[in-house]
């Protein structure tokens, strides 16, 4: 597909144009830049599975935003089901779910506000739930219904990123070896 191609032109395009890519020692010696950059890597990888907090905080993300971004390709689909109007215009939904994201992090303002609690346990709260909406939309029979589940899986949204900052900043600040989870 083409969107492959673009993908391969993007990394070579990265990794020979961004100078923040390339270690630069002072001496210019470009064999001792390839040893440090495999050093870097290589102190990622052993940080990463010495901390288990680090890898499973990694293994959450990935999982909570690629069901994200499955839901990003399908719901446009899956709304489109329930109508008869293929030329249904979206506007006001997209409109309607930025809302929700919204509302999702002025809830997980209310909340950090009014109670006090571990945000880890928050971020279990918010997974389940937008799980069950996920799995709930396979199942909707109406268009309303699934505007409706979308909307909840949305607040949830919302309310995860302002979690994952709260929970991974300190975690990174703590770090010695931050420049070593950045490469």
């Amino acid at each position: 597909s083409l969107s492959a191609f673009f993908l391969i032109c993007g990394y070579v395009a990265a990794g020979q144009l961004w100078p923040e890519n390339i270690t630069k020692n002072d001496d210019g010696d470009n064999d001792k830049n390839k040893r440090n950059t495999k050093n870097i890597i290589s102190d990622s990888v052993c940080l990463v599975y010495r901390d288990m907090s680090i890898f499973l905080l990694g293994v959450t993300s990935a999982a909570f935003e690629g069901a994200m971004f499955t839901w990003v390709a399908v719901w446009s689909q899956t709304l489109l089901h329930f109508t008869d109007d293929s030329h249904e215009s979206f506007g006001q939904v997209f409109s309607i779910l930025m809302l929700s994201c919204m509302i999702g992090s002025i809830t997980f303002s209310v909340v950090v506000m009014l109670w006090k609690f571990e945000l880890q346990h928050s971020l279990f709260v918010v997974i389940v739930v937008a799980s069950i909406a996920q799995w709930n939309a396979s199942k909707c029979s109406s268009y309303d219904e699934a505007l409706v589940t979308f909307v909840v899986y949305e607040i949830c949204v919302g309310f995860y990123w302002p979690v994952c900052v709260c929970v991974c900043v300190p975690l990174l600040l703590l770090l010695q070896q931050k420049y070593s989870i950045n490469n």
